[in-house]
């Protein structure tokens, strides 16, 4: 019995650390249990080593609790198509398996309507479209890497100065034509401006891709994986290590734009999420 208050006052204990304005302002993105937010959780276990979580079948970040030894916390990427209501996550530690759940509350994103001058931009040829797949299939290998790192914050910094001019999940209509949901965060500043790496990591791709134009992967452990689109030049190499701040490229219009822009997707267990969410300001 005392064992188990033990453990339930460490959770508490655990949970309360995780809610200190302080650390949540400094380590953790803002928590928005809503679809492409995320949700920070209190895994409720003690365990001198992480544990591995799931959801959706993708392992999901997991950071120490710096107040708490030998307690742990997940944030969980939520897919714009999520299922609202009740999510659930797997926590496997010492070989034995649990599951908790969380809500996800819905949210409604704006519609914006674009004039694509590029028509083939809109509507892709046939030979387009076999391009298109496999630069997709290239980006959701790059998305769904995941690789152990002692993460102690989940903050980043905001890649180039400028205007925010498309915010992340925004229903796009193309040319009359209705498109995926914006993915990223679009900030407008001059041809040529500097990009810098958002966080410390490493390159895991660069292409130039039919609608993300010049783009670089860099990994920043635990599948948190941020990219920059559009890019007018990549000053980078596949496999460079990076620290925040580096210049990644400069600020272009290549691929489907409608002007210079950086195109900047945040993604987390496979998903992209709000990349304002993880924004040090």
């Amino acid at each position: 019995m005392r064992k188990q208050i033990s453990k339930m006052l460490l959770s508490i204990g655990g949970l309360c650390s995780v809610l200190s304005p302080v650390f949540a302002s400094t380590v953790l993105p803002k928590a928005a249990r809503v679809p492409g937010g995320v949700a920070v959780i209190d895994l409720g276990i003690v365990s001198p080593e992480p544990p591995e979580v799931r959801y959706l079948g993708n392992r999901t970040c997991v950071l120490a609790n710096p107040k708490q030894p030998n307690t742990w916390l997940t944030v969980v990427g939520i897919p714009l198509e999520a299922t609202l209501g009740i999510n659930q996550i797997e926590i496997t530690s010492r070989n034995n398996t649990i599951t908790k759940t969380f809500d996800v509350k819905p949210k409604s994103y704006p519609i914006e309507r674009l004039t694509i001058s590029d028509k083939r931009k809109v509507e892709p040829s046939a030979e387009d479209l076999a391009v298109i797949e496999k630069e997709y299939l290239e980006t959701i290998a790059a998305y769904a890497r995941w690789e152990y790192k002692d993460l102690k914050s989940l903050r980043l910094a905001t890649p180039v100065k400028g205007r925010k001019s498309s915010p992340f999940g925004l229903q796009r209509i193309m040319n009359n034509i209705p498109k995926n949901a914006h993915s990223g965060l679009d900030i407008a500043a001059l041809k040529g401006t500097n990009v810098s790496c958002a966080k410390d990591g490493t390159v895991i791709n660069i292409g130039n891709y039919f609608y993300s134009g010049n783009i670089v992967f860099v990994d920043h452990g635990q599948g948190f994986i941020t990219s920059y689109c559009h890019l007018d030049t990549i000053a980078v190499q596949k496999g460079q290590e990076l620290k925040q701040g580096d210049v990644v490229g400069t600020v272009g219009k290549t691929g489907r734009a409608t002007g210079p822009h950086l195109h900047w997707s945040v993604s987390l267990n496979g998903v992209r999420v709000d990349p304002q969410l993880f924004i040090s300001e």
